[in-house]
């Protein structure tokens, strides 16, 4: 409360029953011993089972903060127990935990709880419900015998530390940069998508250049015939008899312009000789052979 004018500075004080507030804890050494004889009671009620409970995976604490460090979890995830061969209804019969609701998100993990749950499974001795009646996967008479009631933690977890043992620093190390590497990295992966699409729309562009490569070099061919449209095109030149091939190695060239790995191939630089080949003994069909090389190579 802040003081008005010059008048007597106040010193409220509401906190008049304080004694119906206080918690008090007497009976903590009893409760220690009801609670020790609650847990001694439970082993005796579930032996020979564990008495501490079933068994329960390996996970890593969430946040950066704890995540350097494994703990047990609350249950193995469906995967975990699908790979492991064993069925979800019939873990929590054989003391395993069970956690519908998680997930894996990386495959160490779940290799790790897998070889886990395989080891349980190894070292379990296995009751069966009918003595006189023992089904498949029980435990033999013999085994059944040495079965003891386990007071510790089931295949309890150890954080294992490996300590670097001290050595001088390479010159790579000494050149490394963390910062611009940390940013490299986070701009790699915010640009993805956008360097992918890129990279795509670079490779769609370098395959129209090199197909319109190939549509100029065949439309600059010398065309048998010597009409004038097609010299004004750039396709004049030789005339019938001229010393250019056989329309025997005439039609050879068009069979092998339907094949489809020559016409890829004709799209390769240094292979485009393929379609040079070019001859016809009658006028304008110079012409349609040209259109169907368009045809074929898709240019």
């Amino acid at each position: 409360m802040a003081p008005s004018q010059n008048g007597l500075i106040l010193k409220p004080h509401f906190r008049k029953d304080w004694q119906r507030c206080v918690a008090t804890w007497f009976n903590q050494p009893a409760r220690k011993i009801r609670r020790l004889k609650a847990r001694q009671a439970k082993a005796r009620r579930i032996a020979p089972c564990p008495a501490s409970g079933p068994l329960q995976p390996v996970v890593r604490g969430p946040t950066v903060r704890y995540h350097m460090k494994v703990r047990a979890g609350r249950g193995f995830s469906l995967e975990e127990l699908r790979v492991a061969g064993i069925h979800k209804k019939v873990a929590r019969t054989i003391g395993i935990s069970l956690d519908p609701r998680r997930r894996n998100k990386c495959t160490e993990s779940g290799q790790a709880n897998v070889q886990r749950l395989k080891e349980y499974c190894s070292k379990l001795i296995l009751f069966p419900r009918k003595p006189s009646a023992p089904k498949k996967g029980d435990s033999s008479a013999e085994e059944l015998k040495l079965a003891t009631q386990l007071t510790g933690p089931v295949m309890p977890i150890q954080n294992v530390y490996k300590k670097e043992k001290a050595r001088a620093i390479t010159e790579e190390e000494k050149n490394f940069k963390a910062f611009a590497s940390l940013r490299m990295a986070r701009a790699n992966t915010r640009l993805f998508g956008i360097q992918a699409k890129r990279a795509k729309e670079a490779a769609e562009q370098d395959v129209e250049r090199k197909k319109k490569c190939c549509w100029q070099l065949i439309i600059n061919l010398q065309c048998p015939c010597n009409l004038p449209c097609v010299r004004s095109q750039g396709l004049g030149g030789w005339g019938v008899g001229d010393g250019g091939p056989s329309l025997r190695e005439t039609w050879g060239v068009y069979d092998l312009c339907r094949n489809r790995a020559v016409r890829e191939a004709a799209l390769v630089p240094g292979r485009l000789v393929l379609s040079v080949l070019v001859w016809t003994l009658q006028p304008r069909r110079c012409c349609v052979f040209l259109l169907l090389l368009k045809y074929y190579f898709h240019i």
